[in-house]
C-alpha cells in the first residue's frame, strides 16, 4: 500500500532532522506530502523542499489566519509570484479563525486575495476554518474552485452544506477524540475523503498507517482499496 499525507509542514521541523522525516517516509511507501506554508517567511522554505523532492513533495503557498496582522507590503504579489512559478502548487494554508486569527476583517481581506488568486489561477484551495462557517459560507458564494478543510472540525449541518457544495475533507489521527469523529469519518463521500497529519502540530505523518485501518473499519471498505482511493482523490483535487 502507498500513503498520501494531504496537510504537513515539513518546513517547520529542524533542518537536520528534515532529510531523515522524509527518508523514514519514502521507505513507509508515503506517495506524496503536500507541504504548506503559513507565512511569508516560509515561501522559499516550502519551494526548496519541493525542489529537493519534487516527485513526493507537492507545495502549497499561502497566509494563515492566524499570520495575518504582520503582512509586509505587497505580500500579495509575492503570493502570485510563487504561484506562478511553481504552476503544480496549490494555495494554502489559508483560511478563517475567530479563536486565535484575530481581527477577523482582516482575515477577510487576506482571504479574499487567496480566493481571488485561486480562480485567476485556477488552484485549488487548502483551508483552516474554525468557528467561522458563517463567514466562509458568504465569502465562498460563487467560489468555483476545489477547496478542502483540513482537520475538520465542524458541525454536522455545516458538513452537510460543504459536501453539497462539493467540499473535499481531511481527517486527522488527533481527531479520533473529538466527539463526532465517527459521525464525519462515516459522512463524507468516500471520493472527498483525504487524510492528514498537520505535523509536526498534530499528529505523525507515521500515524496515518494506522488510521487508515481504523477508516477503513468504520466505513466498511478494504483499507488497501481505501489506500487507493485516497490517492485518486488526492490526484483529483490538485488536478
Amino acid at each position: 500500500m502507498q500513503f498520501i499525507d494531504s496537510h504537513i509542514h515539513l518546513q517547520d521541523y529542524k533542518e537536520k532532522n528534515t532529510q531523515q522525516i522524509i527518508a523514514d517516509l519514502q521507505r513507509m511507501s508515503f506517495f506524496k506530502l503536500v507541504t504548506l506554508a503559513t507565512t511569508e517567511d516560509d515561501f522559499t522554505k516550502v519551494a526548496e523542499l519541493h525542489n529537493s523532492y519534487p516527485d513526493l513533495i507537492l507545495p502549497a503557498f499561502g497566509i494563515h489566519p492566524w499570520y495575518t496582522a504582520s503582512l509586509s507590503a505587497g505580500w500579495e504579489k509575492s503570493l502570485q509570484d510563487m504561484l506562478e512559478k511553481y504552476p503544480q502548487s496549490i494555495i494554502g494554508e489559508c483560511g478563517l479563525d475567530r479563536i486565535k486569527g484575530g481581527d477577523i476583517n482582516r482575515q477577510k481581506e487576506v482571504l479574499r486575495v487567496h480566493l481571488i488568486l485561486a480562480e485567476k489561477l485556477h488552484r485549488p484551495l487548502s483551508l483552516h476554518l474554525l468557528k467561522a462557517e458563517d463567514v466562509w459560507a458568504e465569502m465562498s458564494k460563487g467560489l468555483k474552485v476545489k477547496f478542502v478543510l483540513h482537520s475538520f472540525s465542524g458541525s454536522s449541518q455545516f458538513l452537510h452544506n460543504i459536501i453539497a457544495k462539493g467540499a473535499y475533507i481531511s481527517l486527522n489521527p488527533s481527531q479520533q477524540k473529538n466527539k463526532n469523529f465517527t459521525l464525519v469519518a462515516q459522512s463524507v463521500p468516500v471520493d472527498k475523503l483525504l487524510v492528514e497529519s498537520d505535523a509536526p502540530y498534530q499528529s505523525n505523518p507515521k500515524d496515518i498507517i494506522g488510521f487508515l485501518n481504523v477508516l477503513a473499519d468504520l466505513r466498511k471498505i478494504d483499507v488497501s482499496q481505501l489506500s487507493k482511493q485516497l490517492i485518486n482523490n488526492l490526484q483529483e483535487f490538485v488536478k
